[in-house]
């Protein structure tokens, strides 16, 4: 709703809304700028199951060279964009190609959700006036950026709306498809041990945990809970910070004892700060 969006407080600056972009676009370009995607132009055609709007291509893509060149204008867009040159055309770009590149791996078996909410918010800055402010378009062409403006506060609202909604569903899925067998104990000690043969966990720490079945069985209803209360971090200043801290701590936790990283949410966390201030 408009109110929810607008979260108690009906109006934000150019400036809070360039402090983010500037943070956001540099912090995903920290994130990816070691990625390198073209090695997915090598991967055999039997495993290509496009997904979305990969459906509509051809086949996958085979011309290594092209993607490296995609990698290279999409970083270089992030980089504008975060300086805020020709901010219109740089978020677009990087946009475009973000849907493309993060999308790209996701279409050989196994989907990885993790970059969903760092396409979303590049999306959701390519209809945002977020250049109006902290920018070498506002230094060079002076855009007339209004006082106060609900304009400069969707953007964020709508970002933090996403990004709390993303633990919420995933928390559904768990409920709607294993039921209550997904909080018990045997559960989180299967996918303890199982990881340490799958992924690049901490041997010691995880088969620590395992050991325990009433610390699994308090740590796998806890992960459910804080994942449906996400949406209160939307609406409630007062409980914003320490969900946030929870799910954070809950994030660096399965990093540690399943091996999973979830570095792209970082770029997320970076809603929640305080740029009014």
């Amino acid at each position: 709703s408009a109110r929810g969006l607008r979260g108690g407080a009906l109006t934000s600056t150019a400036e809070t809304l360039g402090m983010f972009r500037i943070a956001f676009y540099a912090a995903v370009l920290a994130i990816y700028v070691t990625w390198d995607m073209r090695p997915w132009a090598f991967v055999s055609t039997v495993f290509w199951m496009p997904v979305s709007i990969f459906r509509f291509l051809p086949g996958p893509p085979r011309d290594a060279v092209l993607i490296g060149i995609l990698q290279l204008v999409w970083k270089f867009s992030l980089l504008s964009s975060g300086a805020g040159l020709l901010t219109r055309v740089n978020t677009a770009i990087a946009a475009v190609l973000g849907v493309y590149l993060l999308g790209l791996p996701q279409n050989f078996g196994k989907i990885n959700h993790m970059e969903g909410i760092v396409v979303i918010l590049l999306c959701i800055f390519v209809v945002a006036r977020c250049g109006d402010a902290f920018s070498l378009d506002a230094a060079l062409f002076r855009p007339r950026a209004r006082a106060e403006s609900f304009e400069y506060r969707w953007p964020v609202r709508l970002g933090q709306f996403l990004f709390t909604m993303v633990f919420f569903a995933a928390g559904v899925s768990q409920l709607s498809v294993s039921g209550v067998e997904w909080m018990t104990a045997d559960n989180l000690r299967y996918w303890l041990v199982q990881h340490q043969y799958t992924h690049s966990a901490s041997m010691a720490l995880g088969l620590f945990v395992a050991r325990s079945r009433p610390l699994c069985g308090v740590i796998a209803v806890a992960t459910v809970v804080l994942e449906l209360s996400m949406p209160l971090a939307f609406f409630s200043r007062r409980l914003r910070l320490p969900l946030l801290a929870s799910l954070f701590l809950l994030q660096t936790g399965i990093a540690l004892t399943l091996g999973v990283y979830f570095t792209p949410y970082l770029a997320g966390y970076l809603l929640f700060l305080p740029w009014e201030s």
